[in-house]
């Protein structure tokens, strides 16, 4: 409450007691029941100091005038006077941080202001900027909620980074009030704008299109059929389970195939402007991968061996198996999954970025984990072992393709029914076999091979390193291969 306002509450209260004594008690009383704390005019920022409100004003400095009016006592935000920046707190609501000088109302604010600005454990967060409601650790989080929610899938997430509490405080949509981790003020988060979904739902456009498409509602494996989308698909994914549907509203040439739950919802979304609500068949689905390791929930992936610790992350491996490669790179073509991986192809591959050497052989590497993952070679720790036969290998990629082994699975090639023990192989037998083969010529002679894998040992014939040392003779080779082969001259 500004001063002036303030001044005269107090006299008009004091008036009305008859006696000098009674109005200094309840001066005094005013006093002990309230204090004066310094508000920004631009976020919520609140401090006990004046000094430390005008240190706060200068992080503002991309909204104020560029003249030097701040050196006086005139606010470069509003305009107004900094004396005029104060207010009244009662001392009953008043939340310290006890790290910086800021005060609080709001308990849920200052544990905001303290998971982001004086975090010791440096976390990345960032702000969905559509809704403004929700804080991610992590972009392919964020990215996961732009596409399911707000159908956006293609965004600059190093925007979305959070480092203030300035950085989560909007306007209200309605009266413009600020409000962190949110759009609407408390009198209008209930307003119709603010619960208005970002896609229409199945039932109203249901109406519209099974009139356009003549028995979209029918099922694809039996003779039942449904008034809306919600129902054919809960019925599809439940009754007939394990099986690859097609989308109903795509023409019948586009052979887009649904396998899974989440990515059916992601692609109406997509290309249907239509937002299903099958949470029944999320559900089963939860229910039928769940499973028990030492006592807690895991759940177990219905296409591979692969088992995760929560749901979610069943779900973004899923997006493996679904063969939807939506993000492409724009130099070589190449298509992946996920805008992670898109990034790092491209800071790999054509910027040719390996900041992790090796200090063994010398070998560079894109990330850490890689690196962490190529020192097991030298150091002989094998840090994955089967469970069922005690088999120990260097690589998680090996021991997930040992366990097909175990299972006795048949992977059938489509094309010439060749069986092959795990998909990885057959993956390979297809790519290199049957559709069109990636040539991978060397460029020093020309010759050609048909797998990559080929390319890089031939080219160790055009280098003389020799990186694969033997440790027990001054030995050293060109391949990794080669010292194996080596290593039995002295087992004998």
């Amino acid at each position: 409450m500004p001063r002036p306002e303030l001044l005269l509450l107090i006299l008009k209260i004091c008036t009305s007691y008859s006696t000098e004594p009674e109005r200094y008690f309840l001066l005094d009383l005013w006093c002990y029941r309230c204090m004066m704390v310094w508000s920004c005019c631009k976020c919520v920022a609140k401090y006990t100091s004046r000094s430390h409100l005008s240190l706060h004003l200068s992080s503002h400095s991309s909204d104020a005038d560029s003249d030097d009016d701040h050196e006086l006592h005139i606010c470069s935000l509003c305009r107004g006077l900094k004396d005029s920046h104060f207010i009244y707190v009662a001392l009953d609501s008043a939340l310290y941080c006890a790290h910086c000088d800021q005060v609080f109302t709001d308990k849920n604010i200052l544990e905001l202001h303290i998971k982001i600005e004086h975090d010791k454990r440096n976390v990345s967060l960032f702000v969905c900027l559509v809704c403004g409601c929700r804080l991610f650790r992590r972009k392919n989080d964020l990215r996961k909620h732009m596409q399911d929610v707000h159908s956006v899938y293609h965004m600059d997430s190093d925007l979305c980074a959070v480092s203030r509490l300035q950085d989560i405080t909007f306007p209200c949509e309605e009266c413009k009030e600020l409000c962190v981790l949110s759009k609407y003020c408390i009198k209008h988060k209930d307003c119709t704008k603010a619960m208005s979904t970002p896609a229409p739902s199945s039932k109203s456009v249901c109406i519209e299109h099974s009139n356009l498409i003549p028995k979209c509602h029918s099922c694809q494996k039996c003779e039942e059929s449904f008034d809306n989308c919600n129902n054919l698909w809960s019925h599809m994914f439940i009754k007939h389970e394990n099986s690859d549907f097609v989308c109903n509203l795509c023409p019948p040439d586009s052979k887009i195939v649904i396998k899974y739950v989440h990515l059916l919802v992601r692609h109406m979304k997509k290309h249907h402007t239509m937002q299903l609500r099958i949470s029944s068949v999320s559900k089963h689905i939860k229910s039928k991968t769940q499973i028990f390791v030492d006592g807690a929930i895991h759940f177990k992936c219905t296409d591979c061996p692969t088992i995760f610790t929560s749901f979610n992350g069943l779900k973004n491996h899923l997006d493996i198996h679904s063969g939807e490669k939506d993000y492409a790179c724009h130099i070589c073509k190449k298509v992946f999954v996920r805008h992670s991986t898109l990034e790092n192809h491209t800071k790999a591959v054509h910027e040719n970025i390996r900041e992790f050497q090796c200090k063994v052989c010398g070998r560079a590497f894109f990330d850490v984990s890689n690196l962490k993952q190529h020192m097991r070679i030298h150091t002989g720790e094998k840090k994955y072992v089967c469970e069922t036969c005690g088999a120990s290998f260097v690589h998680r990629g090996s021991i997930i393709v040992h366990n097909y082994s175990h299972i006795n699975a048949q992977f059938v090639c489509s094309y010439c029914g060749n069986i092959y023990k795990n998909p990885r192989a057959l993956e390979g037998h297809i790519r290199n076999a049957h559709t069109n083969p990636q040539k991978n010529i060397c460029d020093v002679c020309g010759k050609e091979f048909k797998m990559k894998k080929l390319l890089k040992e031939h080219m160790a014939v055009h280098t003389t390193d020799r990186p694969f040392v033997c440790e027990f003779c001054p030995s050293a080779f060109k391949l990794n291969k080669h010292l194996r082969q080596h290593y039995k001259v002295h087992l004998k």
